[in-house]
């Protein structure tokens, strides 16, 4: 440019010189200049001035230019500039004129140094932590301009351009960035920018597992660092908790419910972190679901107990018996087998887990004894209608019940431990036992035979009897009871020696055995007499004929009787001849008597005699 306007300042000598008139040789000389004027930079505002120094035989007059255009009024032999502008800077000539001719002066170049001045200051700046951040700032003024970056008031190695750049910032490059700009006219400060750099949130401190029992409190914390506002929103589970937005979190009266796995996500403007998950084991207390039940068994058998319940696991167990613990007995069942007596009582189990212990309600065992005959009952022999006892003695649960039964039959109403029978009869007579029994099983006793002895009763009398001298005559009796019966006979009251049987039979009888007949019937149980029969002997004799005509028909047998007239007669039958017995008494009413037995057609054999026991007139 400065090549350009001395050409320029060239070209303009070189016309004004030749548009100059000659001056006449009359007036001189031109001008000469002694002292060019001087190329000068002032600064920005700043005056200057440029002067020549000349001679001349004649008076001059001057004319500056500037940049090749006259300046107006700057006529004198110096130029002054007050308040110079940038528009001021430029080429600068004086044209000196005297009656010979005129000089121009060497071109002075003015220079208006400009201090720097901030057009657009740097801005501030906020990254995050790790990434990168520029400054930069536009300033004008001479050139060549300079910068001097400054953080917190001291340069910057090496940061000396118009832009500053830094990457993975850190937070010890946060602060307040400023730059100075510098030429040769001056330094200007541009106003401070600050740089902030966010930290992103980072846990310093994890949140902890936990293990609570159900019902009590828990807490969650974390502790991070990064650029403040820090702000949280726990998780639970991998969902956002309601209101869950402090470094720690609290839980009161946990539940199950609860149980889990719990995260933070630590926020602020550079970013996010998540925590480690931190477990909530919560611990419940043993809960018993299902109590142990009273049991009821027999005797021998097997019982078993059991409880159900909840919470957290494992859970152990332990059966006590009477309040002791009972060796072993650790699970959630306990088997009894063949029970007996020791084994009767309460029972009850403590479950016990991490978190606690609980103990159940008690369960009785009851164990029923099945009946034992302790007593058994005994052979009775009674007479007919007297009382007889069966009784037994047994043990076992009570209540024992009875039953009698006879010959293997139930007796009504036979149902205590004594059974009395009153009035005995042979009915009654038989094998008696009795069956005790209880809500755990029954038993049957021996065998106890009741023997019903029968006092002798006649059922069939000594008939009386009339016979003829030198016949023979059996009386006989017939009498039931308990066997042995022994018989007694006796005449006329006196005993008859070596008559033991129910028949008493007399050979050829004459008139002195006539009299009166009995017999008494002995057995164990006592003793009977018979009615006394009537044994009358007589010699007369009477004659049984069977005439033509008479005999077996369907009426009956028919025979005739030759006896005395008016005499008084028995007929006696018998069907063996030993045994005789009357079946009719008449009076003769003529010397032959015709008697027909109906009877007869009943019998195979029948005998009949006939004796006269009054002979009449």
């Amino acid at each position: 440019m400065l090549l350009g306007r001395l050409q320029h300042l060239a070209a303009c000598v070189l016309v004004t010189a030749l548009l100059l008139p000659r001056p006449c040789a009359a007036l001189g000389p031109p001008p000469t200049i002694t002292v060019q004027p001087v190329s000068q930079a002032v600064l920005y505002q700043g005056t200057a001035t440029f002067s020549v120094s000349a001679s001349s035989e004649t008076s001059m007059t001057y004319q500056w230019y500037f940049d090749g255009t006259a300046i107006s009024g700057a006529t004198s032999s110096s130029y002054t500039i007050a308040d110079a502008q940038t528009s001021n800077a430029g080429s600068y000539w004086v044209q000196i004129v005297n009656g010979g001719g005129s000089v121009t002066s060497s071109t002075a170049t003015l220079t208006v140094n400009v201090p720097p001045t901030i057009i657009i200051p740097p801005q501030s700046q906020t990254v995050t932590q790790g990434q990168s951040a520029s400054f930069s700032v536009t300033a004008s003024g001479t050139t060549p301009l300079s910068y001097q970056w400054y953080l917190n008031g001291s340069a910057l190695s090496g940061a000396t351009s118009s832009g500053l750049g830094l990457n993975s910032v850190q937070t010890t490059q946060a602060g307040s960035y400023s730059v100075m700009v510098s030429n040769v006219a001056g330094t200007v400060t541009s106003g401070a920018a600050t740089l902030t750099v966010n930290v992103p949130p980072t846990i310093t401190t994890q949140p902890q597992n936990q293990t609570v029992i159900q019902g009590q409190s828990a807490s969650f914390s974390v502790a991070a660092s990064g650029t403040t506002p820090l702000s949280y929103q726990w998780y639970f589970n991998g969902t956002a908790m309601s209101g869950a937005t402090s470094s720690g979190l609290s839980l009161t009266n946990v539940q199950t419910a609860q149980a889990g796995s719990y995260s933070v996500v630590v926020s602020n403007v550079a970013g996010t972190v998540t925590s480690g998950t931190a477990t909530l084991t919560v611990n419940v207390p043993p809960t018993i679901t299902t109590q142990p039940q009273n049991q009821t068994v027999t005797q021998g058998q097997s019982a078993s107990f059991s409880v159900a319940a909840s919470g957290t696991t494992p859970l152990s167990y332990q059966w006590y018996f009477n309040g002791t613990a009972l060796s072993g007995a650790t699970s959630s069942g306990l088997s009894l087998s063949n029970v007996q007596s020791n084994n009767i009582g309460s029972y009850s189990v403590v479950v016990s887990n991490i978190a606690g212990s609980v103990t159940s309600s008690t369960a009785t065992l009851t164990v029923y004894f099945p009946p034992g005959i302790t007593g058994q009952p005994q052979d009775q022999a009674v007479t007919q209608g007297q009382i007889a006892t069966f009784a037994v003695t047994a043990k076992g649960s009570k209540p024992l019940n009875y039953q009698w039964y006879c010959n293997g039959a139930a007796l009504s109403d036979a149902t205590d431990s004594t059974l009395a029978l009153s009035n005995v009869q042979t009915t009654l007579a038989g094998s008696y036992t009795v069956t005790v029994s209880n809500v755990a099983g029954s038993a049957s006793s021996s065998a106890a035979m009741l023997t019903v002895y029968v006092p002798p009763s006649i059922t069939s009398q000594p008939q009386s009897q009339a016979v003829a001298a030198g016949q023979n005559v059996t009386f006989a009796v017939s009498a039931s009871g308990t066997t042995p019966l022994a018989c007694q006979w006796y005449f006329n009251g006196t005993a008859l020696a070596g008559s033991g049987s129910s028949e008493l039979t007399l050979s050829n009888v004459q008139t002195s055995v006539a009299g009166s007949y009995s017999v008494v019937v002995t057995n164990i149980a006592g003793s009977v007499s018979s009615q006394p029969a009537t044994l009358t002997v007589t010699n007369t004799d009477v004659v049984l004929s069977v005439p033509a005509g008479t005999g077996l028909d369907t009426n009956g047998f028919t025979f005739q009787m030759s006896v005395p007239n008016g005499s008084t007669y028995v007929i006696l039958a018998s069907s063996d001849c030993q045994n005789w017995a009357p079946i009719a008494t008449n009076v003769a009413s003529s010397g032959t008597v015709t008697f027909t037995d109906p009877a007869a057609l009943s019998f195979t054999n029948r005998y009949y005699q006939a004796v006269v026991t009054n002979p009449g007139p």
